[in-house]
């Protein structure tokens, strides 16, 4: 029978916080620069470590990592544990909520001992993450910067609202000019993302068939739609 390495990661801009269960016991908890150097050299370490323990117990370890999908703050992480060929669980935050209850305390640390215990839990149900093709990452990054605009653009626009109601009308005529242009640009910009989405969309021959499927929803215009529905079909 094999001994299981789980290591929980708790993943942030600056840090990462990891915690090791072997087999269900938290045996080492630890916190590390999100940067390829440092990380890097937990990973090693954690590698030594399961060589040791193979050694002196005489058996098999399977080593394996697990955290919550936070974006590109993944991305340093992800990349060495796939270029190390080590098994890696990316698991949705509100899985892990629902499975193991509410918990009074949260911080990086607990949070970290909560990945590892749940994947320790239901390992057995979870796939492994591997990396997006090239096309993916691309629509990925493209719509994430999208949203950004959409959502600034919706802020200012709203705030345009709110004045014209409640702002005496020189002054808001003065927030116009200088707001409209921004406006203009953040449109422009805009035009531009979806106009590099869907020129990659067509290039692809399954994407452009699950994206034509899609817009004949009612509602949903061009670029909408979510890019992991366009190759989860």
């Amino acid at each position: 029978m094999k001994t299981k390495f789980i290591i929980g990661a708790d993943i942030s801009k600056s840090k990462i916080n990891f915690c090791l269960f072997i087999d269900s016991k938290n045996h080492m908890e630890r916190e590390v620069e999100n940067d390829k150097d440092s990380l890097k050299k937990f990973i090693k370490e954690v590698s030594s470590l399961k060589k040791s323990f193979e050694k002196s117990n005489k058996c098999c370890v399977d080593l394996v990592f697990a955290c919550e999908f936070t974006g590109i703050y993944n991305y340093i992480l992800t990349t060495l544990l796939h270029n190390m060929e080590i098994a890696t669980y990316v698991i949705h935050a509100l899985k892990i909520k629902q499975s193991m209850g509410m918990s009074r305390e949260k911080n990086d640390k607990i949070d970290a001992i909560m990945i590892a215990e749940y994947t320790f839990r239901f390992h057995d149900k979870l796939s492994l993450w591997k990396p997006d093709d090239e096309t993916i990452s691309k629509l990925k990054h493209l719509e994430t910067l999208r949203s950004r605009y959409v959502k600034i653009k919706k802020q200012i626009t709203q705030s345009d609202d709110d004045n014209n109601k409640f702002m005496e009308a020189t002054i808001n005529e003065k927030i116009k000019e200088i707001n409209n242009p921004v406006i203009d640009e953040i449109e422009n910009a805009i035009n531009k993302i979806e106009t590099q989405m869907l020129g990659i969309i067509k290039k692809n021959e399954a994407l452009k068939k699950n994206y034509e499927i899609l817009n004949t929803v009612p509602g949903i215009g061009p670029c909408d739609c979510q890019i992991s529905n366009l190759y989860n079909k």
